[in-house]
Parts: structure tokens; sequence; C-alpha cells
């Protein structure tokens, strides 16, 4: 079950903008073999019939999904979250730019507005609750160490890492000047940081310190292709 949907911290008089990346929908050759990655990897993994929930410990949010498919790994949609009082206006922002919709992906589980970008990736949008962080976490102080003595713990001494969210990914693109600007143009989003035109961060608004970014490289060979996600 979704959490209840908080429009407070929704930026007023602010253009219509999705506020978090809300999902990653990917297929795997082998789904136990993914299942026992991501579990390694310190992730909350659930086995939900033909599928895999990817979820952080201590957060209720499903960020990812994992299938099997019949190929290599592929990234079959990602799915952004809008406020819904953004929700009809990025809507018809779409119809205005002329952006074709789609039919919902074959592995969605609940109805929201399709369309592409220009490599082909499909994306959903859909209302949901703002999982994307507001503000830069605080980080504890590390402990005063004694000169002479290492400051890095012993790998035997140190717990199981688990990731707090996964709302970071990073995606080939042929053209990456033209998907920033589809990406800005279509859900409000903005360039944080680039080199040149081989990559480009762009960000949620209103931008904080640790944004959480959809990456756009260059590629070398295959578009639409999920390349990593991070934290």
């Amino acid at each position: 079950m979704e959490a209840a949907i908080d429009s407070s911290l929704r930026r007023r008089g602010a253009p219509p903008a999705v506020h978090s990346l809300h999902r990653f929908v990917f297929t795997v050759p082998d789904l136990s073999q993914a299942v026992k990655f991501y579990t390694d990897f310190g992730l909350d993994v659930r086995r939900m019939g033909g599928r895999a929930d990817l979820r952080a410990y201590g957060n209720a949010h499903r960020w990812g999904e994992i299938f099997q498919g019949q190929g290599p790994k592929k990234l079959e949609y990602l799915s952004f979250g809008a406020y819904p009082e953004d929700y009809d206006k990025i809507v018809q922002r779409l119809r205005d730019l002329g952006v074709e919709l789609t039919s919902p992906h074959r592995l969605a589980d609940k109805p929201g507005t399709w369309f592409a970008d220009p490599d082909g990736t499909l994306i959903e949008l859909v209302v949901s609750p703002k999982v994307s962080p507001d503000a830069k976490a605080s980080s504890p102080q590390p402990a005063a160490v004694e000169v002479g003595k290492g400051a890095a713990p012993a790998r035997s001494a140190v717990r199981k890492v688990h990731p707090r969210r996964l709302s970071h990914v990073l995606l080939f693109s042929s053209d990456v000047p033209r998907s920033v600007k589809f990406y800005c143009d279509t859900l409000g989003l903005r360039p944080s940081d680039h080199s040149g035109d081989r990559a480009c961060c762009v960000s949620f608004c209103p931008a904080v310190a640790s944004r959480r970014r959809y990456t756009l490289p260059r590629p070398t060979a295959g578009f639409s292709e999920l390349i990593r996600v991070a934290v």
C-alpha cells in the first residue's frame, strides 16, 4: 500500500514538475541471481511471485522491480512521481509539446500516463508520495583517533551497510543535449552539472545539496540501457 501523499513540501507558485524518481523496472536473465546480488548489497529484497521488489530497510517505498527476462538485463521503464496538484498540468504540458502518449507497459501494476523519451525509453508519470530528499543528510562526526593508529575499522568489525534509498539512475543517450531538453521541458527537471555535451546531471526541483539525479551520458554502444542505480 502506498503512503499518503503530503503536498506540504510543494513549492507554491512553482511550475509543475515531478518530485521523485518513483520506480525503475528491469528484467534479468536469472531472477534468483539478482535476488542474491541485491540482498548481498544490503537491500530488502522481497520475492513477489514472478518478480523481486527492491526496498531499503526502514523505508516502505518500493524503489525497483526486477522480472525474469529472456535475454540480457534490460531496462523496461522508469516511473516518475508528481504531486496531485501538478499531475494534470504535466500531462497537459506533454500534450501541448506534442509528446505522443502510449499504452502502459505490460509489467505496470497501476494506472498512469505513459510516453517515450527520444531514445525510446518508456516513461510513466504517476501521482505518488515524495521520496526524494528535502535536504542534505547530516553525517556524524568521526571519532578522534590517536596519532599513529589507523582510523579505518577492520573489515571483520564493520556491520553490513544498508542503503537508505535508491533514487538516482544513469542512462545512455544517443544525444545528451536533446535528452536533457526533453526531460526538462516535459517533467520539469533542471540541469545541475555537466561535462560538455557528453554527460549531464538533471535534478528534481528544488535541488538540494544531496540532489537525486537522472544522468544521461553519451553511449559507446547501444541506447536506452540502464547503467547504474545509486543511493
